[in-house]
């Protein structure tokens, strides 16, 4: 369905000067996508540490609102919404849920998964709540129907409404 590269219908992609680029958290792992120049070894290396700082942000969320002694601590609380949250680009995302990567961090993932030939990854990442309606989602449909899959991508439409491809 795709030809070649179904990664090339990504989209959103932060460029080099994307504001995410700047959160500490991240900024190392962008700098390995950036010395990779599309070599897939180096890719993945780049896409471990992303995920590893991404595991450690909502590993840190689910300690500062752990509760103990049937208290939760508000400094520490506190303390972590404003390192973490509550920023003019936040490393990560407070939803319904619960903490969520910001979109620009879920769509490098599904990239680099993509360029891995990591469907099942690419697809998750490409689903997050806070994504819909979004040209992410469009992909993690067509990557669905590419894998046979049509019932799940059809669940996706109602969260494009009437954008993307799909919609039509």
């Amino acid at each position: 369905m795709f030809g070649e590269d179904p990664c090339q219908l990504i989209e959103n992609i932060p460029g080099k000067t994307a504001p995410i680029r700047r959160v500490r958290d991240y900024r190392q792992a962008y700098k390995a996508i950036d010395k990779a120049k599309g070599a897939v070894k180096k890719l993945s290396k780049a896409r471990k540490i992303l995920e590893k700082s991404a595991a450690s942000l909502l590993s840190k969320a689910r300690q500062a609102f752990q509760e103990k002694n049937e208290t939760i601590k508000h400094q520490v609380v506190r303390r972590f919404l404003d390192k973490y949250v509550y920023r003019k680009v936040p490393a990560l995302l407070l939803r319904d849920e619960g903490f969520e990567l910001p979109a620009a961090v879920s769509t490098t993932l599904a990239w680099l998964h993509c360029r891995e030939g990591h469907w099942e990854q690419a697809i998750s990442h490409a689903r997050p709540s806070h994504l819909s309606p979004g040209p992410l989602v469009a992909f993690a449909a067509t990557l669905l129907v590419d894998r046979g899959r049509t019932k799940e991508a059809i669940e996706l439409i109602p969260k494009l409404g009437e954008q993307g491809f799909l919609a039509r």
